[in-house]
């Protein structure tokens, strides 16, 4: 049963907030209070509980791993409602509770004794609690230190809320003074009155001692003519300082400059002059302004400027090393695949007495052949992924499949494998697995590099099974890879993902391989949004486990949303784009090609189809959401000048954009909100 509202609640609420505890960090001395309380009375659990507007917040907790729970459901709701302690010896016996869900199912209450925390006159903000699974009485002793210790709390609770006051009005006293700092950086320097007049003369009618510092001069030295300071002026500056001034008087817009000065001991100052122009009667013109030195801030700018020049040449040395060094992988791999194709096709050729008969030894030995070719193929295309998963071009084209759809178009390549260590295969794939969102090849790409790894541990004629479940997260699914392998220690475990990275296992058997199997299936399946783990018992085998969201935008969005928090993706930014592919019937090449020219950690998502067209999602993290969307609009125009009538042309507008940092849980409610609600009402717009 709900507790009613505290006849105070809006003043007790109104507490609650100015503690300031609820959502953060455990509070350690509250922590201590609860771990003292649940001494006292023998009871597993013990709390300091904050009753808010729709929940309880734990500020500390001891016996249970959460720090909240809806209010409906909280007992400490009932117990802020009085002044005495809230016991209930039998929460199965008390009707208030006995069909609670804590009651009913976790953590299974059944005893519990609350203390209501008061601050000054206000209504009770939460309370100390204890809590056991098991029935049982409290002794008036046991009530009374609770007591005590509830006491200490709550004076605790009020300091908390002192300091939130202080805390606030020190940010409002900290606004005001940024105020009156922006007024006041406005006149660093020298702040000035400057007439010219109609027969040419000039002159400083007001200037702040600080001229004295800015120009060398006092004021009552250019206060009726101001040649003194125009003798100062750079010689390669004056002319422009003169022609700035002049356009001004006669435009009357605000002057702005910046020039150098000279002084008779050979030094230089920069310095940046504004002023607002007013025509004066006498055909005069008058500037309000102020004058400040910038000679550090223009000395940093110039190291700025070369050491951006160092940069910007150092990358693009690093970035043609780095060209060059996956060229020359890729130039390598290309060039072993051509005689490893050639001695396949011959060793089969001579397997199969095509050139003549052949003995079991040469059996044997053509078969040994042949495995070794099918082991150092498998080594190239490890060197060729991990080439392109490290320079950021692999394509990633995610769209709806099904998980027997994988493997079945893996199974002849993994059969052929495990056959030649008379290696089993076993498939349980789940009943009524749901649709996922992937690039079908890549996660055959993982399985593949699971596999192989599970025959090259596993014993002669042993046996490997390949799983699939829904779950175990929410809108995901669960592939597997099992063996009965040696199994993996802690410290392999450790180091399994590295890249050129052998574990002691894989030593002690002389694994083939340069160690990228592994770390090109976890990239993989990031690149999937999912995730790749292990578990393993040194002796026991292995079992190898990757997720893939599910084909359904909210959970495909939580997993993205995950997989950008887990990986090294640049860009200070998220940026939602829309695409809109519109006439002719080729929906899927427009979603394939707006797959191939984002980066692989981009999400392209379907959207609604009406009679405007497909609608596409483009999700990405990006410095500068204009340039990204003006970089792809270019792509789709190119693609659109190549004359081939089937393309749709597609348009792309921008969504919205958030900070990655400050703003992500805002980027993540508002793109499920946008792309949710156009899902559901089928909406399509022509945005350009």
């Amino acid at each position: 049963m709900r507790a009613p509202e505290h006849p105070r609640e809006a003043e007790r609420l109104a507490a609650v907030d100015e503690i300031g505890l609820v959502g953060g960090l455990p509070d350690e001395l509250q922590q201590a209070a609860v771990h003292l309380a649940s001494q006292i009375c023998g009871t597993p659990i013990a709390a300091v509980s904050l009753v808010d507007r729709d929940r309880q917040w734990f500020s500390a907790i001891e016996g249970l791993d959460c720090r909240e729970t809806p209010r409906d459901v909280a007992f400490c709701a009932h117990t802020i409602l009085g002044d005495s302690p809230l016991v209930v010896s039998d929460a199965t016996q008390d009707s208030r509770f006995s069909d609670n869900a804590l009651v009913t199912g976790d953590p299974g209450i059944r005893f519990y004794a609350g203390i209501p925390l008061k601050t000054l006159d206000d209504p009770a903000v939460g309370s100390l609690c204890v809590i056991d699974s098991s029935p049982r009485e409290i002794s008036a002793g046991q009530l009374q230190s609770l007591q005590t210790l509830a006491d200490l709390v709550a004076a605790q609770l009020e300091m908390h809320r002192y300091n939130h006051r202080i805390t606030r009005r020190s940010e409002e006293n900290r606004s005001l003074l940024e105020q009156i700092t922006k007024i006041a950086s406005q006149v660093p320097g020298v702040i000035y009155q400057f007439r010219t007049c109609p027969d040419g003369t000039s002159s400083f009618p007001y200037a702040s001692d600080r001229i004295r510092e800015i120009y060398r001069v006092s004021p009552e030295e250019v206060e009726h003519d101001a040649s003194a300071v125009l003798a100062v002026l750079h010689p390669d500056d004056r002319e422009g300082v003169e022609t700035s001034i002049e356009e001004s008087r006669r435009t009357l817009r605000p002057w702005k400059h910046e020039y150098r000065v000279r002084f008779d001991d050979g030094s230089e100052e920069w310095l940046l002059g504004n002023a607002i122009p007013q025509r004066e009667a006498d055909g005069s013109t008058l500037w309000h302004g102020f004058i400040q030195k910038i000679t550090d801030r223009k000395v940093v700018e110039a190291a700025l400027l070369d050491s951006q020049r160092i940069i910007r040449r150092q990358n693009t040395e690093l970035t043609k090393m780095a060209d060059r060094a996956h060229q020359v992988v890729d130039d390598v791999s290309h060039e072993f695949r051509t005689p490893l194709a050639v001695i396949k096709e011959f060793a089969s050729i001579i397997s199969d007495g095509i050139a003549g008969p052949v003995s079991d030894d040469q059996a044997t030995y053509l078969q040994i052949m042949s495995g070794a070719v099918v082991d150092l193929n498998h080594m190239v295309e490890d060197l060729l992924d991990s080439s392109k998963l490290r320079a950021g071009i692999l394509r990633v084209d995610r769209r709806s499949v099904t998980i027997q759809e994988i493997v079945d178009e893996g199974r002849p390549a993994l059969a052929s494998k495990a056959s030649s260590r008379s290696i089993t295969i076993e498939e349980r794939l789940g009943d009524g697995l749901p649709c996922v969102f992937a690039d079908s090849e890549k996660v055959r790409r993982v399985i593949s590099n699971l596999m192989t790894n599970a025959i090259k541990f596993s014993p002669e004629g042993g046996a490997i099974v390949l799983s699939a479940t829904a779950g175990p997260g929410a809108g995901e699914a669960t592939i597997s890879v099992t063996d009965n392998g040696p199994g993996l220690s802690a410290e392999d475990i450790d180091q399994l993902f590295g890249r050129f990275k052998q574990t002691s296992t894989a030593r002690s058997i002389k694994a083939k391989g340069f160690g990228l199997g592994l770390s090109i299936a976890q990239e993989l399946a990031w690149l999937n949004l999912g995730r790749l783990s292990v578990q393993s018992v040194k002796g026991e085998g292995a079992t190898f486990s990757f997720t893939l969201p599910t084909n359904d935008p909210a959970a495909i969005l939580s997993h993205y949303f995950d997989s950008i928090q887990s990986g090294e993706v640049a860009g200070t930014r998220f940026a939602l784009l829309r695409a809109l592919a519109t006439g002719g019937p080729r929906a899927d090449e427009a979603g394939a090609f707006l797959a191939s020219i984002v980066y692989p950690s981009d999400l392209v998502l379907p959207g609604p189809r009406d009679e405007l067209g497909q609608a596409w999602y483009v999700l990405g993290c990006t410095d500068s959401a204009e340039r990204w969307g003006g970089k792809l609009r270019a792509a789709c125009r190119q693609r659109s000048a190549s004359g081939r009538d089937d393309l749709r042309p597609i348009s792309i507008g921008l969504e919205g954009q958030w900070d990655r940092v400050e703003r992500f849980d805002d980027a993540m409610r508002e793109t499920c909100r946008v792309i949710a609600k156009e899902n559901c009402h089928g909406t399509a717009r022509a945005d350009h």
